[in-house]
């Protein structure tokens, strides 16, 4: 595994292990039922991401993330959903290496992060910025603000636009490691066409955290 495996949120481990024992501690933290607070919550959120069954996982939407006792495993995460539904999840499930369509999708979003951040930076155009967020009202600020794509055109729908449009798969594209080691590059001729593309059809808006990890997805 490279290191952008083990980079989860704002929290960077040198190991696997090192990510292991966080969650572990975090599991053993709290008396279930615990429903766990904002930056715990988002940190999970993001690492369910990473489960080969998110999209099941997550279903319509998670509404919070919950330690509870899980039979005779003891304490388990769970994910309440929108819809009131529960389902409970491993997270060492989501520490497992990442595929090379997993590597390659990290990939086609760190290509756009330019457009990405100058929408950002347009909503916080000064320093010391609190804005409502426009789904939950809730105030963000640059470190807690997320910029969303807006369904239905999210970035997993333009992107499997995009490679249809090209007559790519993710097995055609040959990923370059950079020299510092921290994830994969695309080739050249694709990220041209990929951020091209992406300009033209992406719809970009500026949410909060909780909004983005919790209810849109």
């Amino acid at each position: 595994m490279s290191a952008l495996a083990y980079t989860v949120g704002n929290l960077f481990f040198p190991t696997q292990q090192a990510l292991q024992q966080h969650v572990s501690k975090l599991l053993h933290r709290h008396i279930p039922p615990y429903r766990l607070g904002h930056d715990d919550g988002c940190f999970m959120m993001e690492l369910l991401e990473r489960h080969p069954s998110a999209e099941t996982k997550i279903g319509c939407g998670v509404r919070a993330i919950w330690i509870k006792r899980n039979g005779k495993f003891g304490n388990g995460f769970y994910v309440e959903r929108t819809d009131g539904t529960w389902e409970d999840f491993s997270y060492k499930q989501c520490l497992r290496p990442f595929t090379h369509a997993s590597k390659c999708k990290f990939a086609f979003r760190r290509a756009i992060d330019p457009q990405v951040n100058a929408v950002k930076q347009s909503v916080f155009y000064r320093d010391g910025l609190v804005l409502p967020c426009p789904i939950t009202n809730e105030p963000m600020t640059w470190e807690t603000a997320h910029v969303d794509h807006i369904p239905p055109h999210t970035f997993a729908a333009l992107l499997t636009t995009f490679l249809d449009l090209s007559r790519l798969t993710f097995d055609d594209i040959a990923l370059i490691e950079p020299l510092n080691g921290i994830g994969k590059l695309l080739p050249p001729t694709i990220e041209a066409q990929w951020v091209v593309w992406h300009g033209a059809h992406a719809r970009l808006r500026v949410i909060s955290a909780d909004a983005n990890l919790r209810l849109v997805r």
